[in-house]
């Protein structure tokens, strides 16, 4: 008692005689002071309200003084638990989240964290969500990942890498100022597949040219690091970078497989880390540990997803693994909770049921083994709070990082619809022909229009120029415990010239009998037996059309599976034979649409580079004919005039047309609101038929506020 008393008579006489010792000007501003007179407040007047002052504006003013700050926001905690309130949480999780070096500090913050009553966590509320806006990021169905400390979005437009403030001067849930960190690379995104943070924030990894290589740039823009051998990539591409950027982890094609490796930025040779397929590698905070999802895809099956799926882990040297979760759903793209703790991934409880998704986090050892069940967060319950009412999705496709400040990032998809339309060649208004198609091409007579049907049956169809009731095009593979489905993209469903026969692109599903990948057949366009006109084993072929007399079938091959050869044009008789070889690496062939012209002596294609290119048909030097887009040219569309004079494509906005020698194009906008993608001139000329995507775009969400759900499932 009496050295309590002590206590209380000393520290106001030496708080006292600090502030006047040192003059009431000066003072007034140092943040030490300040922390002692706020600390005067708590400790020995027991004015908590007046010290949560004092402490909130030693943050707010002298936040560059990190170590003061630190020390402020940790008694700021203490005081909002002292009255009860739950701002202690949010206090301590920022100082964890935005002052890491202070370690002292951050521990405590921990302890106090853990030590919360299981009473409030459990009066909590359950996760919060927000939409964030992000203008400046203009490419379809492109994701953005955010910084482990929570206050960026890197981001894939333009070909380069991006980032942007989470939020800047005109709303909260409104991004701010874009920042590009890189030229045109050839990055590319579909759903926030291809780039990451490191952990400390420092490095962002991206796939770029050429063969989808992975590229490290400084987060606040600098020289890039090529990482040789990373490449080509394939399923589940995003790569990961250990914390403190010393190694890569990336997936490449490995025996036909899609396998996990490392490797060392300080040089060395690309190290195999798992026997099993794999994909989604994504490193512990701690670089001793790599969660992944065992891949599905291969050469020899195609897409085979088996009856159950893991999450694993597994030593970065390799070794044994751990299985973090099972079930018969889809899981994707694990993330690690900051502490290492936890793992979270979203999921779809079923495959191919993706409007159930949910998001699962699974808590683990510091060896990577579960310690209980995973915590299973729906999105049914999730209400609208975007800036203009529209209603939230409740689809989650991938999760985007998981922050210091304990939000993980969601990519929600939007309302997807896609169809058939036509637009008058001079422009004008869309009208709608068909449901849910992709791929159209026109009858030889322009009294109908062939397409890939249904998006989940990959079956072929045809509807009547001017809409109606579809009519399919039965298939009958040679396997018939398979199912033989179109590719998309590249099916192509292009009809004869004399009408009888539909050749497309397509693949067996389902079936262990039947050759993977994909090949190019012929099918009477009233149904019937699919005969394969190529070899699966020679390389994954697609986008066929036929030549004008109907002899030949061009189309686009890849080299075999899982190499790093180009894509190039190939011939093969439509009556069977062998295939020949028109182009070489040299003419930057992507495995996009192609046309031959009606004279049939040119064919065009779209470059690598998202170019528009030509060639002889008898073989010869291809040319550029214009520059077609930045984006994804596997989705465009590629068609000539009936007379040969000009060429067609898309460039996700509207249709350009080009003389058929090249030059400037010529817009035609095409009256339609979304996406305009693969399209096919008709055969009097007068129209275009397009296949239209409203919807299906990526919505960038923060979900919050999560933890004490996960908390009391483990209870």
């Amino acid at each position: 008692m009496k050295a309590h008393r002590l206590t209380m008579l000393v520290l106001p006489m030496l708080v006292g005689a600090l502030l006047t010792a040192a003059g009431s000007a000066p003072q007034a501003g140092d943040p030490g002071v300040l922390l002692r007179a706020a600390i005067q407040k708590e400790e020995v007047d027991g004015d908590l309200q007046s010290a949560i002052d004092l402490y909130g504006k030693i943050v707010a003013d002298h936040g560059g003084n990190r170590a003061v700050a630190a020390k402020a926001l940790l008694r700021l905690g203490g005081c909002y638990e002292k009255l009860g309130q739950g701002q202690a949480r949010k206090t301590y999780q920022q100082l964890v989240a935005d002052y890491p070096e202070q370690q002292q500090e951050v521990s405590a913050a921990r302890q106090r964290l853990a030590a919360l009553p299981r009473e409030a966590q459990a009066a909590a509320p359950g996760p919060t969500f927000r939409r964030i806006q992000i203008p400046g990021k203009p490419t379809r169905r492109a994701g953005a990942m955010l910084s482990p400390d929570g206050t960026r979005f890197a981001f894939v437009a333009e070909g380069g890498i991006w980032t942007v403030p989470l939020t800047g001067k005109v709303h909260p849930d409104i991004a701010g100022e874009p920042t590009r960190l890189t030229p045109d690379m050839g990055a590319w995104d579909n759903g926030n597949m291809s780039f990451s943070w490191s952990f400390d924030g420092q490095w962002i990894a991206f796939r770029g040219r050429p063969d989808d290589t992975v590229y490290l740039v400084p987060s606040t823009g600098g020289e890039l690091k090529r990482v040789e051998g990373t490449g080509p990539s394939s399923q589940g591409v995003r790569p990961s970078v250990s914390p403190g950027g010393e190694t890569v982890a990336f997936t490449r094609w490995h025996e036909k497989r899609s396998h996990i490796f490392t490797f060392p930025l300080a040089g060395g040779e690309p190290k195999l880390v798992t026997e099993e397929p794999g994909m989604d590698p994504a490193f512990s905070p701690d670089g001793k540990l790599i969660a992944y999802v065992p891949s599905f895809y291969s050469a020899d099956q195609g897409i085979s997803p088996p009856k159950t799926m893991q999450v694993k882990v597994v030593a970065v040297q390799g070794g044994a693994t751990a299985v973090v979760h099972e079930s018969e759903g889809m899981p994707f793209a694990p993330i690690w909770s900051p502490d290492g703790t936890m793992i979270a991934f979203s999921h779809w409880p079923k495959k191919e049921e993706t409007e159930k998704s949910e998001i699962c986090i699974v808590p683990v050892s510091s060896e990577g083994r579960p310690r209980g069940e995973p915590t299973k967060i729906s999105l049914e319950g999730l209400v609208s709070t975007t800036l203009n009412g529209e209603p939230a999705r409740k689809v989650v496709n991938l999760l985007g990082g998981w922050s210091r400040r304990d939000e993980i990032a969601l990519l929600l998809e939007t309302p997807f619809d896609e169809g058939i339309y036509t637009v008058p060649v001079a422009g004008g208004r869309a009208t709608r022909v068909a449901l849910a198609g992709r791929e159209p091409r026109w009858s030889p007579d322009g009294s109908r229009i062939y397409f890939r049907g249904d998006s989940m049956a990959g079956q072929i169809a045809s509807v009547p120029a001017r809409g109606g009731v579809e009519k399919p095009v039965p298939i009958q593979g040679e396997y018939p415990q398979a199912t033989l489905i179109a590719e998309f993209p590249g099916g192509s469903n292009d009809a004869s010239p004399d009408g009888k026969t539909i050749v497309f692109a397509g693949f067996y599903r389902d079936s262990k009998e039947a050759p993977g990948g994909s090949m190019i057949f012929t099918v009477p366009s009233e149904g019937g037996q699919a005969r394969a006109l190529t070899d699966p084993r020679e390389g994954n072929a697609s986008n066929p059309c036929w030549s004008p007399d109907g002899r030949w079938i061009v189309y686009t091959r890849q080299g075999s599976l899982g190499s790093a050869e180009d894509s190039d044009i190939w011939l093969v008789p439509s009556a069977g034979g062998a295939s020949k070889r028109l182009t070489s690496g040299i003419d930057q062939v992507a495995s996009a649409e192609i046309a031959w012209s009606p004279d049939g002596k040119t064919i065009a294609y779209f470059g690598k580079d998202g170019t528009v290119r030509s060639i002889p048909a008898a073989g010869g030097t291809s040319r550029v004919l214009s520059k077609a887009s930045r984006g994804d040219v596997y989705f465009l569309g590629l068609s000539w005039s009936p007379d040969g004079a000009r060429l067609a494509y898309t460039d996700f906005k509207q249709v350009l047309v080009i003389p058929a020698s090249g030059g400037e194009p010529e817009v035609v906008h095409p009256g339609f609101e979304g996406v305009v993608l693969q399209l096919d001139w008709s055969p009097d000329g007068q129209t275009f038929a397009f296949t239209g995507v409203m919807g299906g775009e990526e919505e960038v969400w923060l979900m919050s506020d999560f933890l004490p759900l996960v908390r009391a499932s483990r209870r």
